[in-house]
């Protein structure tokens, strides 16, 4: 009898004892053909009373109730895994027969539109309707039509105030972003400026720190600066969630992604420079 599954949104999916691992392989128990995912990404230990996850050295790691994990962990009933822009739940078995964990589930994938894992053998998402089809080769245009869409779904959420669900669909895309940009494998400049500013409402909406960081970090690394209405809304905000963000700030300052003598340029790092001295205060006094 299984005693544990792992819900993926509406469906859910029994876990039997033993290893199951997790990844865009053929061979693997749970396969998820997603751009962020690595051949064998995962594993989940499973016994008849615990389920331990742990990650396989992927490439964009895995995160367990949204913070990032080295080595395994041991779940509890509830805890969500994120893999690549997936998000998996744990829940209680409802006493089902277990099958043998050599048995394979189907190829999953995200929809194209709802982003919704469906069957990679679907041509249309029984789920919103949309077309599946391999209609154009992967390739910078459709990388970012595909980025355009996922911006856009994440703006809604915010604006229904859905902003956990926004926040699941946003953070692994912005956080792959972010690697990218610390490979030098930068995007374009148009890209680079709609992350920048879905990162900004991210921040705005959570006010989790780590999304006021990764603005400045990823400004930094894209040698691209933000731009004076992106500030505006940006220094407003952390007046008022006051986080700690001055290393962030700092760096951004010290690479020089604002430089020139003119009077534009050199407000701008007066700004930054107020900013930084505001985010000083708020750091907690060292032990």
């Amino acid at each position: 009898m299984a005693n544990f599954r792992l819900r993926l949104r509406e469906a859910e999916l029994d876990l039997p004892n033993g290893e199951l691992s997790i990844g865009r392989g053929t061979e693997c128990f749970l396969r998820i053909n997603d751009e962020l995912v690595s051949r064998r990404h995962a594993r989940l230990l499973v016994t008849p009373s615990s389920v331990t996850f742990e990650d396989l050295g992927s490439r964009n790691g895995s995160r367990v109730n949204g913070a990032p994990i080295g080595g395994a962990v041991t779940l509890k009933i509830g805890d969500e895994v994120e893999i690549g822009t997936q998000i998996f739940q744990l829940v209680r078995g409802a006493g089902l027969p277990s099958r043998s964990p050599t048995v394979t589930t189907p190829s999953l994938r995200p929809c194209r539109n709802c982003k919704r894992l469906v069957e990679a053998r679907f041509t249309t998402c029984p789920l919103c309707g949309a077309n599946q089809r391999e209609e154009v080769e992967e390739g910078p245009t459709r990388s970012m039509t595909s980025f355009e869409l996922l911006l856009g779904v994440g703006d809604k959420m915010i604006a229904l105030g859905r902003i956990d669900e926004a926040e699941k669909m946003l953070g692994p895309r912005l956080r792959e972003l972010l690697a990218r940009a610390g490979r030098a494998d930068l995007p374009g400049p148009a890209e680079v400026t709609e992350a920048l500013r879905r990162g900004v409402r991210l921040a705005a909406a959570t006010r989790r720190g780590e999304w006021y960081v990764w603005i400045f970090d990823f400004a930094r690394l894209s040698l691209q600066a933000l731009e004076e209405p992106l500030l505006d809304e940006l220094h407003a905000h952390m007046m008022a969630h006051k986080p700690d963000a001055a290393a962030a700030v700092q760096a951004y300052l010290d690479a020089a992604v604002v430089a020139g003598a003119d009077e534009p340029a050199l407000l701008h790092r007066r700004r930054l420079e107020a900013l930084l001295r505001f985010c000083q205060r708020q750091d907690p006094p060292s032990a």
